[in-house]
């Protein structure tokens, strides 16, 4: 995908490499608690990684450290996991919290609880999470920060496979599990967000072949929560064929009713399972 243009042919072997993981702690900080990949505590444990720098290697030496793009990739990767991540989450508790006013306000029964909690802890009340839910909404779902994440998803998605396909699985002790966890959260997040179309729009391919690729190699990419991770992001992407109410609409036998990009993303999925 990205290697086919000239623009980005030398990305990933040049670029891209996990070593600067390990290379580069002023620049991320303390990964020492971080668990990588392969199950190992710290990045530093993984100095089988360091030693296979390349091309990678030689551009740090004549720039006298990681190249620009590599910070860019790299500190992105980190960014993501302390911004963008967190505030989806507390987007999704506000979503909760409405969820929970609209049943109170019906009448259903244990529909107060949340709401009694709240109050207990003296907490905001419902007017102010509705407020904050609009605002994170339309701030995670801005056209051009979505877009930008979903493309940056994608590649993260692309580098990974192509480390796996050259085989480079001991590179993945050294890859933090925030890198590919990112990815998983915002695409499904996206897609469940009513915009399937920003991810539809981009070549599927690179997303099922590093899914399918992460999942035919567990020792590379060893937490049970990621790999529940990469199926509940394929049942996402496969959630208008499976929601059979939806797609039986108006008509007795079966209106299909989808939003657009959603049955690229259906198509996907049948796709990949079926050359599997």
């Amino acid at each position: 995908w990205l290697e086919g243009s000239p623009k980005f042919a030398d990305l990933f072997d040049r670029h891209l490499d996990p070593s600067y993981y390990v290379e580069q702690p002023a620049r991320l900080g303390d990964l020492s608690m971080v668990t990588t990949l392969a199950r190992e505590r710290g990045t530093g444990s993984a100095a089988a990684a360091s030693g296979r720098g390349g091309a990678a290697s030689m551009v740090r030496a004549e720039l006298g450290g990681a190249s620009f793009v590599a910070d860019c990739f790299f500190l992105t990767q980190k960014l993501i996991w302390v911004g963008v991540i967190p505030a989806i989450s507390r987007y999704r508790y506000m979503m909760e919290v409405m969820q929970q006013v609209a049943r109170s306000s019906q009448g259903e029964d244990g529909a107060d609880d949340l709401l009694a909690s709240m109050r207990r802890r003296g907490a905001a009340p419902p007017l102010l999470p509705t407020l904050l839910w609009d605002c994170t909404r339309a701030q995670l779902f801005e056209p051009s920060l979505a877009e930008d994440l979903v493309q940056f998803s994608l590649v993260s998605l692309g580098w990974m496979e192509a480390l796996l396909s050259a085989g480079r699985d001991d590179a993945f002790a050294s890859i933090p599990e925030y890198s590919l966890s990112n990815a998983l959260t915002w695409l499904d997040f996206v897609i469940r967000g009513g915009q399937a179309v920003l991810v539809a729009s981009k070549p599927l391919g690179v997303v099922m072949a590093s899914v399918a690729r992460i999942l035919d190699r567990p020792a590379a990419v060893r937490s049970p929560l990621l790999h529940d991770k990469v199926v509940n992001l394929m049942l996402t992407m496969l959630g208008p064929q499976l929601d059979v109410s939806r797609r039986t609409v108006g008509s007795s036998l079966g209106r299909t009713v989808m939003l657009p990009g959603e049955a690229a993303l259906v198509s996907a999925v049948l796709r990949a399972a079926a050359a599997s």
